[in-house]
């Protein structure tokens, strides 16, 4: 999927990532970086994202890591990140990212909530990205 909605051209500023660790790959991350400008949400800073991000939770923080540098690298003033599963959110926090708590929410029709029915057992491991959402918003 992430090939469809990532190629590896032809989307402006979004590089795709695979994070490799002793010499077998651990996980991935989308990133977009952006050069400054008049955006409402950030006035003139260049602004770096990391979009989309999956390992296991013990490979997060190098996933992290490694999408951080790669965005520091190209001079952004600013990174953020969208996350939903509390493992990520930790080890973002983890990296030095600050964590705005109940910024997010995961809403679904009333249908679709009786199928995933009971929500308690499973609601704590939902990991969401913006990649799962509407994109990555401004960045496109």
């Amino acid at each position: 999927m992430m090939n469809a909605l990532i190629p590896a051209t032809g989307l402006q500023n979004a590089v795709r990532l695979r994070i490799v660790s002793d010499g077998a790959p651990v996980g991935w991350a989308v990133v977009h970086h952006a050069a400054p400008s008049t955006d409402g949400r950030f006035g003139d800073l260049a602004v770096g994202l990391i979009s989309d991000c999956f390992a296991r939770l013990e490979h997060a923080p190098l996933v992290i890591d490694a999408a951080t540098r790669y965005l520091a690298a190209r001079e952004v003033d600013l990174i953020y990140s969208n996350q939903s599963h509390p493992g990520w959110v930790e080890a973002f926090e983890r990296t030095g990212y600050l964590s705005l708590a109940n910024r997010r929410l995961f809403a679904c029709s009333p249908a679709l909530s009786a199928l995933l029915q009971p929500v308690a057992e499973w609601q704590g491991g939902l990991h969401l990205t913006n990649m799962d959402g509407h994109g990555p918003h401004g960045f496109a």
